[in-house]
């Protein structure tokens, strides 16, 4: 009977849009990695796809989550958020792979 009385009074716990992007593009960054490793890509082709997944996760945050300026409070929030989390992850994990299974 408490349990029930006190999840009632507890606030919903909401997740920020600004958290919901910073965590995609960190996930997708470590995915990229493990795409590129797997189709045993390196050197500039694998740069020039890691920065047209990002491009295509900035339409996906801005055309399919739609958060926009207000969501993110910002005017260029949908670019700039979560792109240095973004390029570490992908290189870490990139040569992190290809340092345990070289070409």
């Amino acid at each position: 009977m408490k349990d029930a009385a006190e999840r009632k009074s507890r606030p919903a716990v909401t997740i920020r849009p600004s958290t919901i992007v910073y965590w995609f593009r960190f996930a997708l960054g470590g995915l990229v990695a493990i795409l590129l490793m797997a189709l045993n890509m390196f050197g500039y082709v694998g740069i020039i796809i890691m920065v047209a997944v990002y491009l295509v996760s900035y339409l996906v945050v801005r055309y399919v989550l739609k958060y926009g300026e207000t969501e993110l409070k910002g005017k260029h929030k949908a670019v700039t958020l979560g792109v240095g989390t973004y390029i570490f992850i992908w290189a870490a994990m990139w040569i992190f792979l290809y340092t345990l299974y070289p070409y």
